[in-house]
């Protein structure tokens, strides 16, 4: 699952995914692991993709560290509590919509925050990474 990705954050502690995973009690695959110790808060290279005829946009991947203005901490509180743990943001837009990962099915979800609507954009994880 490589991608071109610049500004990639260096991941501070490996094993901040493993607390993460462990403090809200959820579980990420292997390769959504590998990619982010890879592409910590990353900017894609190509990041414009075209799903069903509609055109979305990354800005970044988030960041597993602390402290960084695109960290995954704060999203992921809010998604965790709203959804009962079934939602975790992965990478935003330029409008701070997320792309999200549905834990039950493992589709990425893009969701636009002015309507609190979820739209799918990808069957999994790796069908998400392979647009870029």
């Amino acid at each position: 699952m490589a991608i071109a990705c610049v500004d990639v954050k260096m991941l501070n502690d490996k094993s901040v995914i493993d607390r993460i995973e462990d403090k809200y009690d959820i579980y990420f695959s292997e390769d959504f692991k590998k990619f982010f110790r890879e592409n910590n808060g990353g900017i894609p290279k190509k990041n414009i993709f075209n799903v069903n005829g509609k055109e979305y946009e990354i800005r970044c991947f988030l960041s597993f560290n602390e402290g960084e203005y695109n960290s995954i901490r704060k999203p992921l509180a809010w998604f965790q509590e709203k959804t009962h743990g079934k939602i975790v943001p992965v990478a935003k837009d330029s409008g701070d919509n997320y792309y999200c990962v549905n834990l039950e099915t493992e589709k990425i979800y893009f969701w636009d925050k002015d309507d609190n609507l979820y739209y799918c954009v990808a069957e999994s994880f790796a069908e998400f990474i392979g647009y870029l």
